[in-house]
């Protein structure tokens, strides 16, 4: 498994894996990665495993002393990767200096996501 940053051309893969897991409860789309988050200081990361997209994390920054987590979606095969992507977000605010952290999801969980961890 590989934790990497993606780029504009992994978009459309990012794209299915959050359709494949959130079903009708998908927000607008990732589009411009540099632009939705590189630009605003935020970032955004993908767990892959064989060249598919397992897990993804994204945050921005909802003010100057306060990161927000956006996005965060992993393969219900794939959570053993859970504790470092969230350990990436947190060392990502501690080297901006952001001193919290919030959970501020764009889309709505689906029900039987929770049954599932």
């Amino acid at each position: 498994m590989q934790i990497r940053v993606p780029t504009r051309q992994d978009e459309k893969k990012i794209n299915d894996f959050i359709l494949g897991i959130l079903k009708d409860n998908v927000p607008t789309p990732i589009s411009n990665i540099e632009q939705s988050f590189y630009a605003k200081n935020g970032a955004i990361f993908t767990a892959e495993e064989n060249g598919e997209v397992e897990g993804l994390i994204a945050a921005c920054p909802k003010n100057d002393e306060t990161l927000s987590v956006n996005y965060y979606l992993v393969n219900e095969n794939s959570r053993k990767y859970n504790s470092q992507m969230i350990n990436i977000v947190i060392n990502f605010a501690r080297r901006l200096y952001y001193k919290t952290i919030e959970v501020d999801l764009v889309y709505k969980m689906p029900d039987d996501l929770f049954n599932s961890i």
